[in-house]
This record gives structure tokens, C-alpha cells and sequence, in this order.
């Protein structure tokens, strides 16, 4: 989970794997904790399955899924102001 929370904020517009690795290994030069490329699959599978994130037609990831986008919609119309 901490790993996905860190990848999160790095998917602020479509991109493919390879960029979003090349991003998260670049933030995190800048700690001293070292990720694997197995720990970065495995929370990218998991925001996936959390719905968080999908292919877009060009093969990039897609960081608003329409889904989440009507989900927030609805919290929203819910929510007092």
C-alpha cells in the first residue's frame, strides 16, 4: 500500500510502465530506501484491482478512470457544502 501511495502521486497524467518506473526510481533517489521492480509490479497490480488505475487505448496508464471520476461525482452531489 505505501508503495502504491507513493505511485500515485507520479501518475498525474497517462503514462506508460516504463516512464512510471523511470519516475518512482528518480523520486526515490532523492531517499535512501530502495525499491525493487517486483515491490513497484506488485502495488501497480494492486491499484488495479483497486480500480485506481487503467489502460488507455494507447497502452499507457490511466490514472482517472472514468469510474472513479463518476464515483467522486456522486460523493460529491452528496456532500453538503
Amino acid at each position: 500500500m505505501t508503495v502504491g501511495s507513493d505511485l500515485l502521486p507520479l501518475l498525474d497524467r497517462p503514462a506508460s510502465v516504463s516512464a512510471l518506473w523511470d519516475r518512482f526510481v528518480n523520486e526515490k533517489k532523492k531517499g535512501r530506501e530502495r525499491i525493487t521492480f517486483d515491490w513497484f509490479s506488485l502495488a501497480l497490480a494492486a491499484l488495479f484491482a483497486m480500480g485506481l488505475v487503467e489502460w488507455t487505448a494507447s497502452g499507457q496508464l490511466n490514472p482517472d478512470p472514468p469510474s472513479n471520476r463518476r464515483v467522486a461525482a456522486r460523493r460529491k452531489a452528496r456532500m453538503p457544502l
